[in-house]
């Protein structure tokens, strides 16, 4: 658990940076045609202009309300993407390059999201 968060338990457990490593994480949200509650949510790890491809697993940890709430992703073409339906915002923390690589990205910070999601 996280004391300093006990809403967002995994914000600021993978050093809160967004860049890494020549390693990336960022996201989309996109509503659900015809459900006003739930958004389909894109999740990216890859690489900076230049960095090697991505390659091999990234560890996804996820709000523990996830069922399982770590996700493994194999890169496909240089990224691994986790694509999964939420309600709301939480922050995402990857682990990347067999451990030496560690990103963080609040959902809450997506510019152009629907208000709906950032509020969750």
């Amino acid at each position: 658990t996280n004391d300093r968060f006990p809403d967002d338990p995994r914000k600021d457990m993978f050093g809160g940076r967004s860049v890494a490593n020549g390693r990336t994480i960022s996201a989309t949200v996109t509503p659900i045609k015809g459900d006003r509650d739930w958004f389909d949510v894109e999740i990216d790890v890859r690489p900076t202009p230049g960095a090697p491809p991505v390659a091999g697993e990234v560890t996804f940890y996820l709000h523990p309300t996830f069922n399982p709430p770590i996700k493994l992703v194999v890169a496909h073409d240089g990224v691994a993407s986790l694509s999964l339906v939420s309600y709301g915002a939480f922050t995402v923390g990857a682990i990347a390059d067999d451990g030496a690589t560690e990103l963080e990205f609040d959902l809450a910070t997506i510019e152009g999201a629907p208000k709906r999601f950032l509020e969750n």
